[in-house]
């Protein structure tokens, strides 16, 4: 009599075996990525089209394909797992590997294709922005330059109207926000970062997301920057140009925020600009202590403040305050997927380029005395567009 083959077992090892394959796929785009020219073609070829491509069809829906698509895959990943434990119980060994395998092949294809379209491009060469090299930064420069920035920053401000807590007020909705910044990012080298932006997407679901410390989320393979509805407008505003910025290749979080602050900064729209010259104004201070001039930044700027970008910065860190819920989750597994996917040793400390320098001593009056300095991107941003 002929046996009846076991569709469980049948089902298992076809599961396996995509699993394996999968796994495998990802190893290899993981080894050829280490090499900076294999990265850079693969982030404006395989990662340009495949984005090209899907976010003209995400566009066609107003929601967030991953959103809807992460919800979904949760849920029957806890119907499968809750499944395979009532079949273990059962001692029933064959029907529960066939169901968690699959779903176990259906992680790792999706972590394939991230990898292949997002992972490969952690290695890519140097920013092709116009930002002056560390030793091009002359001290005697800074203070007018500064000054320039100042100068600049109050007179946008005055053109913005605020609420009653002097808050400037976003004038845009979300879509015409994301349309504008497509505008502007269309400006950069098409060489390097191409010509296409998909539309940002606002998470429904945005109470979570704050709970777990997140402002946005660009998952590649759907080539949509999801950016959190529920955040002040500033953090929209330049939380959605960071999102953008993944989907050109840029995977790196500290070089997404030097992009998104480059791209405000030259925007002609004076509320993008304002929100650009509020997230870069702190390295003014940088710029003076490392260059040995902070008795300058002493006398002439310490005390100069920008009323509506505090009010501004002030309703940001209120609205972050409450919510806490899942914060260090939500840390711990971001600064998981950096190091593993993303290659960054230093995890979540990826998202910061901060400047540093020497201490050699103190001077007569006190203040320290700093040697080799070496300037974050932003630093370098300020100097190149206000004194260069």
């Amino acid at each position: 009599m002929k046996s009846v083959p076991n569709p469980y077992r049948r089902r298992t090892i076809v599961a396996a075996i995509v699993s394996a394959d999968a796994l495998a796929l990802s190893a290899l785009l993981f080894a050829l990525s280490r090499s900076v020219a294999v990265s850079e073609w693969m982030a404006t070829h395989t990662t340009r089209a495949w984005v090209y491509l899907w976010g003209h069809i995400g566009s066609i829906f107003p929601w967030s394909i991953f959103e809807w698509g992460a919800l979904l895959l949760v849920t029957v990943a806890i119907v499968c797992v809750v499944s395979c434990i009532v079949l273990l119980c059962k001692r029933a060994w064959m029907r529960a590997a066939s169901v968690i395998m699959p779903l176990v092949a259906t992680g790792c294809c999706i972590l394939c294709v991230y990898y292949g379209t997002a992972g490969v491009c952690y290695n890519r060469k140097p920013l092709a922005l116009p930002i002056c090299a560390n030793d091009a930064i002359a001290a005697d420069r800074i203070a007018d330059a500064c000054d320039a920035f100042w100068n600049q920053y109050d007179a946008i401000a005055a053109q913005l109207e605020t609420d009653a807590d002097g808050v400037p007020i976003c004038p845009y909705t979300f879509r015409e926000l994301s349309d504008l910044l497509a505008r502007e990012f269309a400006r950069l080298d098409p060489q390097y970062f191409g010509t296409y932006t998909p539309r940002a997407k606002p998470v429904s679901n945005w109470w979570i997301m704050s709970n777990f410390r997140i402002a946005g989320i660009t998952f590649v393979p759907t080539a949509e920057p999801n950016v959190n509805a529920g955040m002040p407008a500033y953090d929209r505003v330049t939380t959605m140009a960071h999102e953008m910025a993944h989907t050109h290749g840029i995977m790196r979080e500290f070089n997404a925020n030097t992009v998104a602050d480059y791209v405000l900064l030259i925007s002609d729209d004076p509320y993008l600009k304002f929100c650009g010259m509020a997230s870069v104004a702190g390295d003014w201070f940088t710029l003076f202590l490392y260059t040995n001039q902070y008795p300058i930044y002493r006398e002439r700027f310490s005390e100069r403040k920008q009323p509506a970008a505090s009010a501004m910065r002030t309703q940001s860190f209120e609205w972050w305050q409450r919510y806490d819920l899942f914060d260090e989750i939500g840390e711990f597994f971001n600064d998981l997927y950096l190091r593993l996917i993303g290659g960054q040793e230093s995890g979540t400390g990826s998202y910061y380029d901060p400047s540093d320098a020497d201490e050699i001593g103190t001077t007569p009056d006190g203040f320290p005395i700093f040697d080799n300095p070496q300037f974050g991107e932003s630093a370098r941003i300020l100097y190149t567009l206000y004194a260069q």
